[in-house]
């Protein structure tokens, strides 16, 4: 098991592990991907935010830079 898996379930973990700076480094790429999308291309926006956090796909989230 991984550090970010033990990290998911609720277990010790090492925070400066290579699989979570991966995940993290992905995370803040996204979030500043989507922070300079402008605002009126939406669905790109809409794709960003579905890759950042999953269960938005329903359309329910709405977040702005």
């Amino acid at each position: 098991m991984n550090n970010w898996d033990r990290m998911r379930a609720g277990k010790l973990y090492n925070a400066d592990s290579a699989d979570i700076a991966g995940y993290h480094e992905r995370g803040m790429g996204l979030c500043d991907k989507f922070n300079r999308t402008p605002i009126w291309m939406k669905k790109r926006k809409q794709r960003i935010l579905e890759k950042m956090i999953p269960s938005a796909k329903d359309g329910g989230a709405f977040i702005f830079a």
